[in-house]
């Protein structure tokens, strides 16, 4: 085995035990702090992020990567805390919007700022700016794939 290949096993497992530490901290976050699961959170994000606060039931679920059943379920959760409501189009039966109530924009502004700032402590360890910047466009790359 060359060093090069033995570099980048060593560099898969250090990316995989780093996103499972990020993520346990973050949901952790999101429960204690929110009373928000990773799923729920991410709706409330899309949300908060659309035009209008409201977006179609199929376009958010596709966003989170859920199929509709699951998006369901969660939306179901939601709308029970009523942080969101459902709404039919007015000439299209089959189309389903969803919607951030009054509480559920609130809570999602409070979510997203609690995690950004969770990001922003969770990466204070980079040792300079140049070297975040180089880990970012890495993680970039790999995610696009190229």
């Amino acid at each position: 085995m060359s060093e090069t290949s033995l570099d980048a096993s060593e560099a898969w497992q250090a990316l995989v035990h780093a996103h499972d530490r990020l993520i346990r901290v973050f949901e952790a976050h999101l429960k204690d702090e929110h009373g928000l699961t990773r799923p729920k959170f991410d709706v409330l994000r899309r949300l908060l992020e659309a035009d209008g606060y409201r977006t179609r039931m199929q376009e958010l679920a596709q966003a989170i990567f859920y199929s509709s059943g699951s998006a369901t379920k969660v939306i179901d959760r939601l709308v029970e805390r009523d942080l969101v409501e459902r709404s039919a189009h007015d000439r299209d039966r089959r189309v389903v919007f969803v919607s951030l109530t009054p509480a559920g924009l609130d809570l999602a502004r409070k979510a997203v700022a609690g995690h950004r700032e969770l990001a922003r402590t969770s990466i204070a360890p980079f040792q300079s700016a140049a070297e975040a910047h180089h880990v970012l466009t890495y993680l970039r790359r790999l995610a696009d794939g190229t």
